[in-house]
């Protein structure tokens, strides 16, 4: 069926399709012409960012997503940021040219932290686009920034979403085994089987396979990362660690009874102040050696002598390997609470700096034979 979807700005701003018969056009076949003046230096920018994080006085990158709504090619912007002392003058920022109406760029826009702790709101607002004003108004972007006293150790969570039926899922095998190889002590691995032996009630699902959230802000492939390269996956957690942390984190030796029981509790040191609270704790169990019989349990492998993988090491197991490869599986979530959006109380407002808050809570685990770690 022929289709001519139609809307203006002002006059017809709703969407209709003039080919449908009950408009009474019936099946239309058009040239349409445009004439008219047409924007060519203009951009909109997503609406928020995620919290970034500095010692005081120091700067970070905010990440946004900016759209062309112009016809010519955009490579520059002029911004400014607004902090609750004030204005900046206006910065400019470079970054590789997009062209076209709808044509997207995701830029790091660099911030100030604030003199002080705290977490204070910030305004991005972008003034021109190639040196000129932006012909789309003035765009602008919100978010928070927590400016620290002090860093604290970091470790970096990288979720990877799999299942043995997955052919193209290997790679996350490989990708976490290198991850704890290269950051034994900064990097915190979880494997969320789907539609296998090993799926569990973990509360997070993915929108493909296979796919990994890092630090949960950051979508990315658990392999190649964000870079397309080889292991980018660990270009992208070193990225991450360069990042302070807010808080630091101690759990207690978790403690398990013969019912699968298993009890702990946390505590928690901010380093900086604030009115709020906007966190919440979440728990995983997550168990290593698994491992079973029949297909079910062996790991589908779509590498097996695929002449496009042939030159990567990394790979080389599964490229030599068979097309359903029997595997002992590592840090595999067997439980979890809170894990989809934190649970409601563990972290309670107000935050004061160098104060512990402790937590306790437990998780039913009915599987208490294996060997596992929190």
């Amino acid at each position: 069926k022929n289709a001519l979807l139609f809307r203006t700005s002002k006059k017809q701003t709703d969407w209709i399709d003039l080919a449908d018969n009950k408009a009474g056009y019936g099946e239309l076949a058009l040239q349409v012409l445009l004439d008219g003046e047409f924007d060519h230096n203009a951009v909109s920018v997503s609406g928020s960012f995620i919290d970034v994080y500095s010692l005081v006085n120091g700067t970070a990158n905010a990440t946004v997503t900016l759209t062309s709504q112009g016809l010519g090619k955009v490579s520059s912007i002029d911004y400014t940021e607004t902090t609750p002392s004030g204005t900046s003058e206006e910065r400019h920022l470079d970054f590789e040219p997009m062209e076209g109406i709808g044509a997207q760029r995701t830029v790091s826009i660099p911030l100030t932290a604030d003199a002080q702790s705290g977490r204070t709101e910030r305004t991005i607002s972008i003034h021109k686009v190639n040196g000129e004003p932006n012909e789309d108004g003035i765009a602008t972007s919100k978010g928070y920034f927590v400016s620290l006293t002090k860093g604290a150790k970091k470790k970096v969570l990288v979720e990877e979403f799999t299942g043995t039926w997955c052919g193209w899922c290997p790679r996350g095998i490989v990708g976490l085994d290198m991850l704890n190889e290269k950051y034994p002590d900064d990097v915190v691995t979880v494997a969320v089987h789907n539609d296998d032996p090993m799926v569990a009630n973990y509360g997070v699902e993915a929108p493909s396979f296979p796919y990994a959230l890092v630090n949960r802000a950051t979508p990315a492939d658990p392999y190649y990362g964000l870079n397309g390269k080889p292991f980018g996956i660990g270009d992208l957690v070193a990225e991450q660690l360069e990042i302070p942390a807010e808080a630091s984190l101690a759990l207690s030796e978790p403690q398990m009874d013969v019912n699968g029981k298993i009890t702990f509790s946390t505590e928690v040191v901010f380093n900086y102040s604030s009115t709020t609270a906007p966190y919440a704790l979440a728990f995983a169990v997550v168990t290593d050696g698994l491992k079973g019989d029949g297909r079910k349990w062996a790991q589908a492998n779509y590498y097996f002598h695929n002449a496009d993988y042939a030159d990567d090491d990394n790979l080389k197991t599964w490229y030599e390997g068979s097309s359903y490869m029997a595997q002992v599986y590592d840090h595999v979530a067997i439980a979890g609470k809170g894990v989809n959006a934190g649970l409601t109380g563990s972290i309670k407002a107000p935050i004061v700096e160098g104060e512990t808050k402790t937590y306790s809570n437990y998780i039913i685990w009915k599987d208490s034979a294996n060997a596992m770690k929190l």
